[in-house]
């Protein structure tokens, strides 16, 4: 995952971008996406259905819901993301 991380962020940086959003939802808006369209899946290694990440130069963060806490935390483990538990208090907002 770290590999995949650096990549991405190379990109990030040869083509002047801030940042990348990696949402688990294909172009249908779908929750269960077929294999083929696990971006987010393919870039963390968090496997669970909802969740969405976002890369800049410096940060690499996840965010899900509660259903997946426990199981986002050992899938990001080693991977460079750090979760964001959606719904936490003071748990910043994608957009924010």
């Amino acid at each position: 995952m770290q590999d995949r991380l650096s990549a991405l962020r190379e990109i990030l940086r040869s083509r002047s971008l801030d940042a990348h959003i990696v949402p688990s939802a294909d172009q249908h808006a779908s929750e269960y996406v077929p294999a083929a369209w696990r971006r987010r899946e393919w870039l963390t290694g968090f496997s669970g259905s909802a969740g969405d990440a976002l890369v800049t130069r410096g940060d690499a963060l996840l965010w899900t819901d509660s259903r997946y806490y426990l199981q986002a935390e050992r899938q990001l483990d080693g991977s460079g993301f750090s979760l964001m538990k959606s719904g936490e208090h003071g748990v910043l907002t994608m957009t924010e």
